[in-house]
């Protein structure tokens, strides 16, 4: 390819004034410079080629694409994803999103690690991969895909890295937990899903602490306990003095000999809805 020619070659004043000669060669010089650069038919995408930049479309990416990443306040509904990079990292407190700001265009997508127990909600505005609401563990990453500007498919990578698969059933397990009933104050359970804490209130005597609410206070428990190394059986119930609510479920473990709630080291609570 040519040379670009120097600018005294075709511009100046006075004493620096090219000739008419000088001139028409010049232009001549920058015309072959042009065809040079971008072709000869000098359409964009010959000139994005030769400048080395990506076009809107049928653009061929060639190299890496490094992206950059930015933070954003969790917000129940009006968390705005799209004014930050690609990939972003949630700060704040878990929330329930129902809502977020609308995409500039379908298509624009953005990548989320939120906070761990962040619930997306699955419904007209997200559809949710699972077709459930999902309550995040920490390092998941959600995948927001704009439908429209303001409907979403949420794609969710699990940390752990297990499937996110769809319950199709219509009872199904809601909660569950398994804790240690000597240990005194609330803690969180030994395993379980849906359950943020257990409380020991008394001597056989617990509080079953649900993450996210059931529908209502009409659920199914099913409590199983130990058999202590004698001659002793225990059996789990739901407390009578306590009725059953839609975020909490208060149990006993029962001594069966002596009706008296006892401790036990191995409590399993099961919540079907």
């Amino acid at each position: 390819m040519s040379a670009l020619p120097s600018r005294d070659s075709i511009a100046g004043t006075g004493a620096s004034a090219p000739s008419n000669a000088t001139g028409r060669t010049g232009f001549g010089a920058v015309w072959d410079y042009l065809n040079g650069l971008f072709g000869s038919t000098g359409t964009a995408a010959d000139a994005r080629t030769a400048l080395a930049v990506a076009g809107t479309a049928g653009a061929t990416f060639t190299g890496a694409i490094n992206e950059a990443r930015g933070t954003v306040a969790m917000h129940a509904t009006t968390m705005d994803l799209w004014a930050q990079p690609n990939v972003i990292d949630g700060t704040g407190a878990a929330v329930t999103i129902t809502a977020i700001a609308n995409a500039p265009q379908a298509g624009a997508r953005r990548t989320l690690y939120p906070i761990a127990g962040t619930i997306i909600t699955n419904g007209a505005t997200f559809a949710v991969d699972g077709a459930t609401n999902y309550t995040t563990m920490a390092g998941d990453k959600l995948e927001f895909e704009a439908i429209t500007t303001s409907t979403f498919k949420v794609h969710i990578v699990k940390a752990d890295g297990t499937p996110v698969v769809a319950d199709t059933s219509t009872y199904r397990i809601r909660a569950w937990c398994v804790f240690d009933g000597t240990v005194a104050g609330t803690n969180a359970p030994t395993a379980g899903g849906n359950v943020t804490s257990v409380t020991r209130n008394t001597n056989g005597t617990y509080t079953i602490n649900f993450a996210t609410p059931m529908s209502d206070a009409n659920y199914s428990a099913s409590i199983t306990t130990e058999h202590n190394a004698g001659t002793e059986a225990y059996m789990g119930c739901v407390d009578y003095d306590t009725l059953p609510t839609a975020s909490a479920l208060k149990i006993n473990t029962i001594a069966r000999s002596s009706g008296t709630p006892t401790d036990t080291r191995w409590v399993s609570v099961q919540i079907v809805r």
